[in-house]
């Protein structure tokens, strides 16, 4: 254990752990700046947030004596275990507040608890930093098994690893290591750990990427036909728009709703001037006849569906009863034959 209480190992054990940090960030923000993947900015953000608080600290505190580097590692571990929490946990994706509370209150506290055990000299809280780490790496974990996944592999092992190191250094770190003052298992944890998260954000950020792609993929797919309708029913207005005719704009837009619901035939009615009882069929657009019918006028009272729709105010489909009279009245004149379905009242 000589070899680990080296400043040749310690000075490996700093720049290893800050380049893996690092490139877990840069792995991440890349994916954000090219996919805009919510979970790839996250990940940017905690490793980013990570690697300058370690940096900053580290160089703050180098010249210090080996009993405050030593209460330094162990509030860093603290501080990344809860950032690496705040970015992995499936619990804080969907609660922006709390996960803001969570990652800077864990941090603060972390920062004050070091502030007065450095400068004060209240004696060594190794125990007190470990389980802290410890109980932090069990929720993310925790939280992780709940909604696990694939992608989620390679998350689990870094943090199975980095909740590990803690332990067996709880466990054993004051026969290699007296008084805490070297965590050599927490180094060792972390050696191994940040790799494997490296593994992780790239898993993870292309797993969902991956998915976005399939879902655009799918909804160019499914969609091809309502754009068609869409900008049929844009052409449609374009040509009301440019008529003043007001048989032809309501023609027009008789047209524009078959052609964007693709439906068999559609009909629009106006109430009579004069007589509110009364509805007149200003416009037909049925494919399959020709020409323009005669406007009909027919009383409301004997269409219980449309005056349902009028008084509420609301759409109503009516998928059954085709065979009631005042629909095969509402089907004949808009000029369907042995072909009637489902009706839709659109006031």
């Amino acid at each position: 254990m000589s070899l680990f209480n080296t400043s040749g190992f310690s000075l490996a054990y700093y720049l290893f752990t800050f380049f893996a940090i690092e490139a877990s960030c840069l792995v991440a923000w890349g994916h954000w700046r090219r996919g805009l993947s919510l979970k790839a900015r996250r990940f940017a953000l905690a490793f980013g947030l990570l690697g300058a608080l370690r940096l900053a600290l580290l160089l703050a505190f180098h010249n210090q004596s080996p009993v405050v580097k030593s209460s330094l590692e162990y509030s860093l571990a603290v501080i990344s275990m809860g950032i690496l929490t705040w970015g992995f946990s499936p619990f804080f994706r969907e609660r922006v507040w709390q996960s803001g509370v969570f990652v800077a209150g864990n941090t603060l506290l972390a920062l004050i608890v070091f502030g007065v055990n450095a400068f004060s000299g209240t004696g060594n809280l190794a125990t007190v930093w470990l389980i802290w780490q410890i109980v932090l790496a069990l929720f993310l974990l925790g939280s992780q098994l709940r909604e696990f996944s694939p992608d989620q592999m390679y998350t689990a092992m870094g943090i199975v690893v980095l909740g590990m190191g803690g332990v067996v250094q709880l466990a054993l770190g004051d026969t290699f290591s007296p008084n805490f003052h070297i965590p050599i298992f927490n180094r060792l944890g972390e050696l191994v750990a940040y790799p494997i998260l490296v593994m992780a954000v790239y898993q993870e950020v292309i797993e969902s990427l991956s998915l976005q792609q399939q879902a655009l993929k799918n909804l160019s797919e499914t969609s091809q036909e309502q754009i068609q309708g869409l900008i049929s029913l844009f052409e449609a207005t374009r040509s009301i728009i440019a008529s003043l005719n007001l048989s032809e704009v309501l023609d027009g837009a008789a047209a524009g709703v078959v052609n964007a619901l693709d439906v068999d035939q559609a009909a629009i009615a106006l109430p009579e001037e004069g007589e509110p009882g009364l509805l007149r069929m200003v416009a037909i657009c049925n494919p399959h006849r020709k020409g323009r019918r005669e406007a009909i006028t027919f009383p409301l009272s004997e269409q219980p569906a449309i005056k349902h729709a009028l008084e509420r105010q609301r759409r109503v489909e009516i998928n059954t009863g085709y065979d009631t009279p005042h629909l095969k009245f509402l089907f004949a004149i808009m000029g369907a034959t042995d072909r009637t379905g489902p009706l839709v009242l659109q006031p």
